[in-house]
């Protein structure tokens, strides 16, 4: 299903039927630049709503942010590929989940926030036995995210997230760019 630029048709009727806990057979999503309709609280019910989701594309909705994409990540299990451009209050909290951190006991814990983490006895970057990695419960099918243009989505979150996911997340940059272990690599 998807959304045109602006349709004047879609209003309050379809956004709730779109949103409502129903099951839907839903695989893939384009909601790009939806307008101003769409915001965080429409994806409260999406839990039971989407749960066969698999490709989704929020980008240029101006309302959505963190509170969204985190209910969204942790409800709709099969997804793979999440495209977010252009939202500029969406932050890296809502995937500092995918990372986790083993500590010399072998615990592990989830990452908030993810680079230089003050821990009772210094920092991560002190810590060589401390090592991250992805977590086998959160976003484990997600194989594609595009944070083009998302202002407050740091370049050291990603490339924390990257290196968790040994590269198997494949991360699109605010330029644009895929992040790689030298950091972008350039399109």
């Amino acid at each position: 299903m998807s959304l045109a630029m602006r349709c004047v048709q879609l209003g309050e009727l379809t956004v709730a039927e779109l949103f409502s806990p129903e099951p839907k057979k839903l695989t893939h999503l384009n909601l790009n630049s939806a307008g101003d309709i769409l915001r965080d609280h429409h994806f409260r019910c999406i839990g039971s709503a989407w749960p066969y989701m698999v490709h989704l594309d929020l980008g240029w909705n101006a309302e959505i942010g963190n509170d969204a994409i985190r209910l969204i990540l942790n409800a709709c299990v099969m997804l793979e590929d999440l495209s977010l451009e252009g939202l500029k209050t969406l932050t890296a909290e809502p995937f500092w989940p995918i990372v986790t951190t083993c500590w010399p006991d072998g615990t592990f814990l989830y990452m908030t926030p993810i680079v230089d983490r003050e821990v009772p006895f210094g920092s991560l970057k002190d810590q060589p036995e401390v090592y991250i990695r992805r977590s086998t419960v959160f976003c484990r099918n997600l194989k594609k995210l595009n944070v083009t243009s998302c202002d407050l989505v740091q370049d050291v979150d990603l490339l924390t997230i990257a290196i968790a996911t040994h590269y198997t997340l494949e991360i699109v940059d605010y330029y644009g760019d895929h992040v790689t272990p030298e950091g972008r690599e350039i399109n």
